[in-house]
């Protein structure tokens, strides 16, 4: 599997879901902007806007470099965007195929549910203010290592690959070195299709949940008649 890339802005909240939720999403992807608000009270849910122009997505819930395990020297770098793209590329076209079967009675509207699900989950596994959340959740699969040669080369390259934005992301969000690394690796576990033609870690969790005997899941939609929506930053 190929992880070489060029992109150094790293979103850990996809530009497509925002877009979902954008101020103007009749512009140009490129201007289309989401209004930005800043918690005031946490108790009280009292939160203020932050701007009545909004802020560009293209540069917001993003930092440079986040998933980077390996910054060569030249403008390439080895990070999750393509293990990222397999889950962001649907989320326009099932967000929007589960909004039109809800007019219609009797709809099978499990695979939307659980492949948004999906995406949700990524939003919290990949998040960076919860570092430390993800680490206390994923305990085991930190000393998971890939058998294929494959896999376990670019494994390495995430426990010693070059990592010149370390120290700087380790400062911003309160978090150790180990604690950065061991949570790329988690990410690596988590999302790696590990055997050949199968599923990864996060799908055959989120199936598992949906599917599991011993548990009753409910599901609740909330259908928005105003466009006042608000999406997480933390991810849950």
């Amino acid at each position: 599997m190929d992880l070489k890339s060029e992109t150094k802005n790293q979103h850990f909240l996809s530009q497509t879901e925002q877009r979902l939720n954008s101020l103007n999403p009749d512009v140009d992807v490129k201007k289309q902007r989401i209004y930005e608000f800043e918690l005031v009270e946490r108790e009280e849910h009292k939160v203020a806007l932050r701007s009545p122009k909004g802020v560009v997505i293209g540069k917001t819930l993003s930092l440079y470099d986040l998933f980077s395990f390996d910054v060569l020297k030249d403008s390439d770098r080895y990070n999750f965007e393509a293990l990222f793209t397999r889950y962001e590329a649907n989320t326009k076209k099932l967000t929007n195929e589960l909004i039109r079967k809800l007019d219609i009675p009797g709809s099978n509207i499990a695979p939307e549910i659980v492949n948004i699900f999906a995406i949700k989950f990524l939003n919290f596994v990949r998040n960076p203010f919860s570092v430390k959340k993800i680490l206390n959740t994923f305990p085991s699969i930190s000393s998971v290592q890939p058998t294929d040669p494959i896999h376990l080369a670019n494994f390495n390259r995430v426990l010693t690959g070059r990592k010149p934005q370390q120290r700087y992301l380790c400062e911003k969000l309160g978090i150790s070195e180990v604690e950065y690394v061991s949570w790329l690796a988690i990410l690596f576990i988590l999302l790696t299709p590990l055997a050949k033609g199968g599923s990864n870690f996060l799908n055959d969790m989120v199936e598992g949940l949906f599917d599991s005997k011993e548990l009753f899941v409910a599901v609740f939609i909330h259908d928005y008649d105003k466009h006042s929506c608000l999406l997480s930053d933390r991810g849950y």
